[in-house]
């Protein structure tokens, strides 16, 4: 079995669950379009330039051709097609053009690719979008809405790393748990909480997403409050460097109005980093119960962090427990390893199928 994934790694999901894929023997690439501080590897690189979208759409669509019969399985990553443009005539022809060559079709979706303004504001009682960013957003959720349509007619599988969007993708549509890291690159770096400084991290790509406000005000009142805290809130600083930062913190918080953690917490969870997330309970539906039971996150909310922190730095014995059982977490449930065997054995019965 070949696998090729593309065309985009966000967080670097698509490249650790390919090396997955070929710890499981199999023969796996990745090819993006999109290089950034936050890339994390690739076999192929087709860069995108606004300023030069034909030729973009030349080597793309060339490569497209080349790699039809050098792969069995083409796994779409971030909800979006190769050829990725706005025109819905347009859009995903490389997919059409894989699935009329009998060819096995997977796409993950991931967040802000599917997630549309219009229905959080109406159905979450807690969520960043206003009406203002509703309106703003109004023709993005509509292209979202027809991308997922889309891949719902020509995919033969499809995936979420986060359980809200299996609000709102079709029905068939499967939860997988991030593929952000191989853990056994991830050495721990366990805090020691006799210290009488206590440190805090929080790493928003963007603050108004995040909650960061909130996270800001809980900090500023119990710092006024007498207690020995140094804040770290870090922002556009490459994977190569922001890991130092990271191996410092004593108790994260990643963030607190999307109703689930990112790759941010997976990678400090695998540092043995005790973290304070919101989750939303109502979507926990779409994850293994034991996944749940074994979530060692500490579950707050915006108004009930300040309570949350100002407990733990009172009792910081019990976050050496939850240090330990977040590596453990980590190793159980966001092995790439182990979750590539899963996602083979789908590839395996749709290849079948289509014999």
């Amino acid at each position: 079995m070949r696998v090729l994934h593309l065309p985009r790694s966000i967080g670097a999901n698509a490249y650790n669950l390919s090396v997955g894929e070929r710890k499981n023997g199999i023969d796996s690439k990745v090819m993006i379009y999109d290089l950034s501080m936050y890339s994390s590897g690739a076999d192929f690189v087709i860069k995108y330039s606004k300023n030069k979208k034909i030729l973009y759409a030349i080597k793309a669509i060339l490569f497209c051709i080349k790699s039809k019969n050098k792969y069995d399985v083409f796994h779409y990553n971030y909800g979006t097609a190769v050829i990725h443009t706005r025109k819905k005539w347009l859009f995903g022809l490389d997919v059409k053009f894989f699935r009329k060559a009998n060819k096995v079709i997977a796409v993950t979706y991931q967040g802000g690719d599917s997630r549309q303004a219009d229905y959080c504001l109406k159905n979450y009682e807690t969520t960043f979008y206003t009406e203002e960013i509703v309106k703003a957003e109004k023709a993005n959720d509509e292209m979202k809405r027809f991308r997922i349509s889309f891949f719902d007619r020509y995919a033969d599988m499809i995936y979420s790393t986060n359980p809200d969007l299996l609000n709102i993708l079709p029905e068939r549509a499967k939860f997988r748990p991030y593929t952000k890291l191989q853990p056994d690159e991830w050495e721990p770096c366990y805090s020691d909480y006799n210290k009488d400084k206590t440190v805090i991290l929080h790493a928003p790509t963007r603050t108004h997403i995040k909650g960061t406000e909130y996270v800001d005000a809980a900090v500023a009142r119990l710092k006024e409050e007498g207690y020995q805290i140094e804040y770290l809130m870090l922002q556009n600083i490459p994977n190569a460097e922001v890991i130092e930062y990271y191996k410092k913190a004593d108790l994260v918080v990643d963030q607190l109005l999307i109703g689930w953690y990112g790759g941010f917490a997976v990678e400090c969870m695998a540092l043995g980093k005790p973290v304070m997330c919101y989750i939303r309970e109502s979507d926990m539906k779409y994850i293994p119960d034991e996944m749940n039971r074994d979530m060692p996150i500490i579950r707050v909310t915006k108004d009930s962090l300040y309570e949350q922190m100002k407990y733990y730095l009172d009792h910081k014995e019990e976050l050496n427990e939850i240090a330990k059982k977040s590596r453990q977490y980590v190793e159980k449930w966001h092995d790439p390893e182990k979750i590539a065997k899963e996602i083979i054995e789908d590839y395996k019965k749709v290849m079948e199928s289509k014999k």
